[in-house]
């Protein structure tokens, strides 16, 4: 790939909520693709820096006034207009210049289904340049963005779960199923060393509560009103747990107000937004990580959670939502405990099994988890397919 370059477009980086963008940066550097960012938004200043094995990386920040809605509702309206005009013409004051005077870019690739896939549709229209994206969660299940438009128009399309790919390729047009592709995430191993395993016979200190984690934005999708009814009903079964929520978001006054009326203020702690290695600490404190997805009434869903890899790497033990994104690495009394989506007492239950199993099982659910970490989801591994789609597409604009 030597003088060439994949140009990465993305809606705000680095992002705290979005650290497995950094992961696959960092890895396709490591593998010697070059790249260049393009960001629709600048970060908040406390979560700005970025690791050192990407200082070197150039980013290009849009104009404010290109950020955001705006981006997308104007791309769509002039796909719905048949024209790319309005898209075209804000990309063009702000990137098209860029990517004119860096012939070196070839390539552009973009993270989500919504507006940074729209822009790169339209930089790609007005250039020339071949674009692919990979699509998650949201953006594939609730955006306004046209999905079918933008998958025809790709050059290949990526996603995280089969899940994923399954319900794309029932979106997009006959002709074009084989252009989306599972690339699953992943973990650099060496940031995630084994885990020490318990000392045959060694228990749990009965005077310590047990200590659960969840992760996520408030936000509906993450189920975490479900968690919060569950802690007042372990509570009443006279169990000694404590849970810490880390995270921000709009559901924040809401969730507040329920660990009130629940009772739960001693137990249940918000502990806001943090640093991802501030987070990860939190993590390996903690006796479970619980993830209590649900899907929401506009059918908004995780996918697979990366806090999910990043548990079972770390040895604590997980117990999850039977969402299927999930359900493709948490696999019920093997690599972690399953539980009904939105059903309290389900959650309630797993917690009480994992506080009360000996530790037999609990290692078992570390060891398996671990050894799937290892296996499948190693990025070094998995981000193979990704380089030979760039490197094909490379190899095309060449000749």
């Amino acid at each position: 790939m030597s003088g060439k370059t994949i140009g990465y477009i993305l809606g705000q980086f680095p992002s705290l909520t979005e650290t497995f963008i950094l992961r696959e940066i960092r890895e396709l550097a490591r593998q010697g693709v070059a790249l260049r960012i393009f960001s629709l938004r600048k970060p908040a200043s406390r979560f700005a820096s970025l690791p050192p094995a990407l200082q070197d990386v150039e980013v290009h920040y849009a104009p404010t006034k290109f950020a955001g809605r705006f981006w997308v509702a104007a791309a769509h309206r002039a796909l719905l207009a048949g024209r790319g005009s309005p898209t075209v013409a804000a990309a063009s004051q702000a990137w098209l210049p860029l990517l004119r005077a860096h012939p070196e870019i070839c390539h552009l690739h973009a993270h989500f289904a919504n507006e940074p896939s729209l822009t790169s549709m339209a930089l790609s229209r007005a250039t020339g340049l071949p674009f692919s994206f990979s699509a998650h969660a949201w953006d594939i299940y609730c955006s306004d963005a046209p999905l079918r438009q933008l998958i025809q128009e790709a050059s290949f399309v990526t996603t995280c779960t089969q899940m994923n790919v399954d319900h794309l390729r029932l979106v997009c047009r006959q002709n074009d199923v084989n252009r989306i592709n599972l690339v699953r995430h992943g973990l650099d191993l060496s940031d995630f060393p084994r885990p020490v395993t318990y000392r045959s016979g060694q228990r749990r200190d009965p005077q310590s509560p047990f200590r659960c984690v969840a992760i996520g934005r408030l936000i509906d999708k993450k189920g975490f009103g479900t968690l919060i009814t569950a802690m007042a009903s372990l509570r009443e079964m006279s169990l000694h747990v404590e849970c810490a929520i880390i995270g921000e978001g709009s559901q924040r006054m809401l969730l507040e107000e329920l660990v009130v009326a629940a009772g739960v203020q001693d137990c249940v702690h918000f502990r806001g937004a943090l640093l991802h290695s501030d987070a990860i600490d939190q993590l390996r404190q903690a006796d479970a990580l619980i993830v209590p997805s649900v899907v929401t009434p506009e059918g908004d869903r995780d996918g697979l959670p990366n806090v999910i890899l990043e548990a079972a790497a770390l040895g604590i033990p997980i117990i999850a939502s039977d969402l299927p994104g999930i359900r493709e690495f948490v696999d019920h009394r093997d690599t972690g405990l399953v539980t009904a989506s939105g059903d309290v007492e389900s959650l309630a239950q797993a917690i009480r099994a994992l506080l009360e199993e000996d530790d037999t099982m609990t290692e078992q659910l570390r060891h398996n988890a671990r050894r799937k970490i290892e296996t499948e989801y190693d990025i070094s591994q998995n981000i193979r397919p990704l380089v030979e789609r760039f490197t094909h597409s490379m190899e095309q604009e060449g000749t």
